[in-house]
């Protein structure tokens, strides 16, 4: 099965969020693709459902960080609420780098909520 598709979910994300689309949904949209990805990964017969999650989890968050941090500018104007979550950041981290230095934990958290989705459909069987 091509992955590729897939892998560049982040990516799509990222963009999507740059003008500000997704605002109120993105947790949810995240959430629905991780399930999805965890059936039709099920479906596939799989064998090493932990290491295929960890590759889409961090494809994912890197393509989105990465989309993110490219055009900050872009998103900063469009989603004003985020500098503003970000005030109480000390001055030594950029709210530029705070993608960056975030992916690893979004990445972890996507991770286990494929897998947990692929678990979840092998229970269900």
């Amino acid at each position: 099965m091509n992955k590729l598709p897939f892998h560049l979910i982040g990516l799509v994300l990222g963009l999507l969020s740059i003008p500000g689309w997704l605002d109120d949904l993105e947790f949810m949209v995240w959430i629905a693709l991780c399930l999805f990805t965890g059936l039709v990964y099920y479906q596939s017969e799989v064998n090493n459902s932990f290491r295929l999650s960890l590759t889409f989890g961090f494809s994912w968050a890197f393509g989105y960080a990465l989309i993110k941090t490219l055009f900050f500018s872009n998103y900063i104007d469009a989603n004003p609420e985020y500098i503003a979550s970000l005030e109480g950041l000390p001055d030594s981290i950029r709210a530029l780098w705070v993608p960056m230095i975030t992916m690893p934990v979004m990445a972890l958290v996507l991770s286990l909520l494929i897998w947990l989705s692929f678990q979840l459909m092998r229970w269900l069987r």
